[in-house]
């Protein structure tokens, strides 16, 4: 992401689906778009479900 041009804080990486599960629900804001890329051995769908189950910011889910 950083090398197509986003700025390097507006990145996150992480190591695992329950790290990155627990850590992007509270700093989503809305109107955030999340790029969720990763091999299917991680298991996106789990990041995917903690963060468009969130009650506070209706998630608009973008498929490509």
């Amino acid at each position: 992401a950083v090398a197509g041009g986003f700025s390097a804080d507006a990145v996150a990486h992480f190591d695992d689906s329950v790290s990155a599960s627990r850590a992007l629900p509270p700093i989503l804001r809305d109107g955030d778009l999340v790029l969720l890329k990763a091999s299917r051995s991680i298991h996106l769908e789990e990041i995917a479900r903690a963060i468009t189950h969130r009650e506070a910011l209706p998630m608009r889910m973008v498929a490509s």
